[in-house]
């Protein structure tokens, strides 16, 4: 092999015996600071891809990815979530929240989204804020700001939400079966969120998923 060759497949050996992989899988057991540095700078690195991506294909690979990472993390640790969810509803509204919707999320550094992130992240954004509300919409501590999440993804632009509508009433409707009793006993932040974040059939926008899942339904994946 020449030079650069070695190196590469020698790097590839010492990542594959650092076994980064039980990093995540693990995270359970990491202390309380090094899980909100993981956390930390897993959402440094999906902000880097963004900058210096230039759209390419590999850039929004890496920004799923890390999107899918942050979320599964959450879930692994969700006795420990005040620890993490900070940094994660921030990333989530980035990609959620309209343009320039400061206000929306509690956050200021939302505002600085300038042009709709790519369709197929905005999939697993969805996907993933359906899943931490499935899973967490039983802490009181979340609630509000859980269904802030729903609101703004069900907010989305038409031709962002288009696309989604079919797996998001699925989700929908999975929240509901799983949390109807602490939804029915929340009120919503600011004192009304949109009434789809509680009965899906008040979208127009979202179609009727009882009657079978076809294409992409489903939130586990």
């Amino acid at each position: 092999l020449k030079g650069g060759e070695a190196d590469a497949v020698t790097a590839a050996r010492v990542i594959e015996r650092c076994a980064v992989g039980d990093l995540f899988a693990d995270s359970r057991f990491l202390s309380a600071d090094s899980l909100a540095h993981l956390v930390n700078a897993l959402s440094l690195e999906s902000a880097s891809a963004a900058t210096t991506g230039n759209g390419s294909e590999r850039a929004l690979l890496v920004r799923v990815w890390v999107l899918e990472l942050m979320t599964s993390v959450a879930l692994s640790n969700h006795a420990r979530i005040d620890l993490l969810w900070p940094r994660l509803r921030e990333h989530l509204g980035s990609l959620l929240a309209p343009r320039g919707s400061v206000d929306a999320m509690g956050q200021g550094g939302l505002g600085a989204l300038v042009t709709p992130p790519p369709v197929a992240l905005v999939e697993r954004a969805a996907v993933c804020t359906l899943r931490l509300c499935i899973r967490l919409l039983h802490k009181p501590s979340l609630q509000p700001q859980l269904l802030e999440l729903l609101g703004a993804l069900l907010q989305l632009p038409p031709q962002l939400f288009a696309p989604l509508a079919e797996r998001i009433g699925t989700g929908l409707l999975l929240l509901l079966r799983a949390n109807a009793p602490h939804m029915a006993a929340t009120e919503p932040a600011n004192g009304d969120a949109p009434a789809a974040a509680t009965d899906p059939a008040a979208d127009p926008r979202v179609p009727d998923a009882g009657g079978g899942g076809g294409g992409g339904g489903g939130v586990t994946h």
